[in-house]
């Protein structure tokens, strides 16, 4: 097994799909499951949710189709602000692929090499840091947003079972009544 510099028990240290992929610390767990009637156990194996996507590199110019990427590692591509921040910043332990550990490789001599025609690491740090403040400021709305909807939403439950009391409060007030 040759993946670049990654040979022999190197390469074995990373998941069957990590040569093509990127999946951002996921990978094939295998264990037991067992059958709903008889309740047996048999051998299991949960492979990565992932979708093939193209992603465009602005830092090597050039587009990457039909990478394999789990849904994580799609969620922090958007959350980093882009392709070329995620394989920049992102450590070759946390990406658990070959492909990434390459990319990131190639992007890093190619930013040494080449800095006036490529972005600086400071403008992509501070791209990923843009792009995590509005992350967190849009999540914070939506969570925000949703927390009113909740609240709301129990005040109304609320407002409902205390009418509903009422009325059998009421209603055993008119039984009563109407006994003696």
């Amino acid at each position: 097994m040759v993946f670049g510099k990654f040979t022999g028990l190197a390469a074995r240290c990373f998941p069957e799909g990590a040569a093509t992929g990127l999946w951002h610390g996921k990978g094939i767990a295998s264990g037991y499951d067992a059958t709903p009637s008889s309740n047996r156990k048999y051998r299991r194996r949960w492979r990565v949710n992932s979708f093939n996507f193209s992603y465009h590199s602005n830092l090597l110019n050039k587009t990457f189709r039909r990478i394999n990427v789990s849904t994580a590692a799609a969620r922090m591509i958007d959350r980093c602000g882009g392709f070329d921040s995620y394989i920049y910043h992102t450590p070759v332990s946390k990406m658990n692929s070959i492909l990434g550990a390459t990319l990131q490789d190639v992007m890093r001599k190619k930013v040494e090499l080449d800095p006036e025609n490529t972005p600086e690491p400071e403008f992509i740090v501070r791209h990923y840091r843009l792009s995590s403040e509005e992350y967190n400021a849009k999540r914070e709305k939506r969570l925000s947003q949703t927390r009113k909807d909740t609240r709301e939403a129990a005040r109304q439950q609320f407002e409902l079972a205390m009418q509903k009391e009422m009325e059998k409060e009421r209603e055993l007030l008119r039984n009563l009544r109407m006994k003696s």
